[in-house]
């Protein structure tokens, strides 16, 4: 059963859609289209707000190019979001271990989750 306020976005209008804006899927899910210099950018994100009532701030977290990332691909990553905001975790982190690492996580090969076999210990 579909919630009410999810899935407004079809396939076929997310391929034609070459205007440059923001198109909501629902849920948070987002479709960006801009132009950069050349050729049409078309990038998938997940918006969500995090913190205590009053304080809240809010964050996207990029879930690919919509060449590459499908809308159903799309719409099943924001549903791991959404699923680890209900249990108080990152969304990045639920995407898996190279979303959301750091500069110095990937620079140094120990992306966040990954175990530093050298020291036997998560990495940094």
């Amino acid at each position: 059963m579909r919630r009410p306020g999810l899935h407004k976005l079809s396939a076929r209008r997310v391929a034609a859609l070459t205007r440059p804006g923001r198109y909501g899927d629902g849920g948070g899910l987002v479709l960006v289209v801009r132009r950069r210099g050349g050729p049409l950018e078309r990038l998938w994100v997940f918006r969500y707000s995090r913190g205590p009532r009053g304080a809240q701030r809010e964050s996207t977290v990029s879930l690919g190019p919509a060449g590459d990332v499908s809308l159903t691909l799309a719409r099943e990553l924001a549903g791991r979001c959404r699923a680890a905001l209900a249990a108080g975790e990152d969304p990045r982190r639920a995407l898996g271990p190279h979303r959301g690492a750091t500069f110095g996580e990937v620079r140094l090969g120990r992306p966040h989750g990954l175990e530093d076999r050298e020291h036997g210990r998560a990495g940094a």
